[in-house]
């Protein structure tokens, strides 16, 4: 393959990993067909081959060009009875192979051997995202990080020294570390970083990255619980107010209330002062001297 091929391939697989992050994200329907591979689990450190077999072609229009990305160095494109094949590093530790030249028309289920070296990391999930070009110009990428969707990416997991490999999750033991990585819904570009929760459920988006970001739903359901709690606090802030209005006296109503005992206050102290005139008036005028 030609640099400006090469490069070329790297940019349509790129862009078709971009774009099965927003698939996955949007939730695509799930199809009776896949891309798929041969093993679903491999022992670590073991010299493996393990083929991808696309099943169907461009509605009718049969597949020209098939590029699949290993996550791993040194991998190879295996021998294709009609076709050209190519391995070529990225540069970032993967191995870009594409078979052209041939035909593999629409009916027909076709075969693309990878051989490499499977990682010594036990548990590590392996995503091969995968490109079909078809003979009408339309292309199938088979990179989507959740397995029930219509183009789901091939992934391999990686188990114990001296494990048997597993065609089906069904032969992987159910103590193996990452086997429920076969069938969550994964990061592409972080497979075994993943956290296997649907896109409906989460309350956190996986990013690129690995990381996680807080999606809208979760700040709206904030929101709408601030204003709920800035309600009921409002409510009850008025009823403690009527509680207040209702216990303590108007105003008008202290000086109504008041008014009688200002009138006999008056009335008493006139009186006291009418008495004590008569007295003065009465004393003998001897008492005086």
């Amino acid at each position: 393959m030609d640099a400006m091929a090469h490069h070329r391939t790297i940019r349509r697989i790129t862009g078709a990993l971009a774009l099965g992050a927003a698939l996955s994200l949007a939730g695509a329907p799930s199809a009776s067909a896949h891309t798929q591979a041969d093993l679903v689990a491999v022992p670590a450190g073991t010299q493996t081959t393990i083929t991808l077999r696309p099943t169907h072609g461009c509605g009718g229009s049969p597949t020209v060009e098939v590029a699949i990305q290993a996550p791993v160095a040194g991998a190879v494109a295996g021998e294709v009875a009609g076709w050209t094949a190519t391995s070529e590093p990225d540069g970032r530790g993967n191995t870009v192979l594409e078979w052209s030249g041939g035909v593999l028309p629409d009916g027909e289920d076709g075969a693309f051997p990878v051989t490499f070296t499977a990682p010594a990391t036990v548990g590590e999930l392996l995503v091969f995202p995968s490109v079909q070009e078809c003979e009408n110009g339309e292309t199938l990428s088979w990179i989507d990080g959740d397995p029930a969707s219509e183009y789901p990416a091939p992934r391999l997991l990686i188990l114990a020294p001296g494990s048997e490999p597993a065609t089906s999750i069904d032969q992987v033991p159910a103590d193996a570390p990452g086997r429920e990585l076969l069938t969550g819904i994964i990061d592409v570009d972080n497979p075994s970083g993943s956290t296997t929760t649907s896109p409906q459920e989460s309350s956190t988006t996986a990013t690129g990255d690995g990381g996680e970001q807080t999606t809208p739903s979760s700040v709206g359901a904030t929101d709408s619980g601030d204003q709920t709690s800035s309600a009921d606090q409002a409510g009850a802030g008025d009823a403690a107010g009527d509680q207040v209005s209702e216990a303590a006296p108007t105003s008008s109503e202290d000086s109504s209330s008041s008014t009688p005992l200002v009138i006999l206050g008056v009335l008493v102290l006139g009186g006291a002062v009418a008495v004590g005139v008569v007295l003065i008036r009465r004393r003998p005028s001897g008492a005086a001297q």
